[in-house]
């Protein structure tokens, strides 16, 4: 009984230890989108290469580093399954980033769009 139970408070400690790991992911993954958009705005369709002048480029590459290096973390932690749907949180935080920090707007859509997302991840991480 004591090995099924120690078994169980394991497993329970890996999804944790997982789920935080594809947090932290989702997070970088949307800091990296938002420097890329930074960064598209110093792009010239004439001089495509001006863009890599760009700080927010490089930004949007390490943060994208970052992230799949919590990715990785978070698979060798979790399941495929479970972990993915946590990743997917990050088009949430671009939503409410997009709102809060650019000022885009926050409309019907979006906000049911942000719903069936939250609802699909606690549904696939139970």
């Amino acid at each position: 009984m004591e090995a099924t139970e120690s078994r169980a408070s394991w497993d329970a400690g890996r999804s944790w230890r997982a789920a935080g790991f594809a947090v932290l992911a989702s997070l970088f993954v949307s800091l990296a989108q938002w420097q890329f958009k930074d960064a598209s705005a110093a792009m010239s369709l004439r001089d495509p290469a001006s863009a890599l002048a760009s700080p927010a480029l490089w930004l949007g590459g390490l943060s994208y580093l970052i992230s799949l290096y919590w990715t990785l973390k978070a698979y060798r932690w979790g399941d495929i399954s479970y972990v993915l749907p946590i990743v997917s949180l990050c088009n949430v935080w671009n939503i409410l980033l997009g709102y809060f920090a650019l000022g885009e707007p926050l409309t019907a859509a979006r906000l049911a769009g942000t719903a069936l997302i939250l609802a699909g991840i606690a549904i696939l991480t139970r």
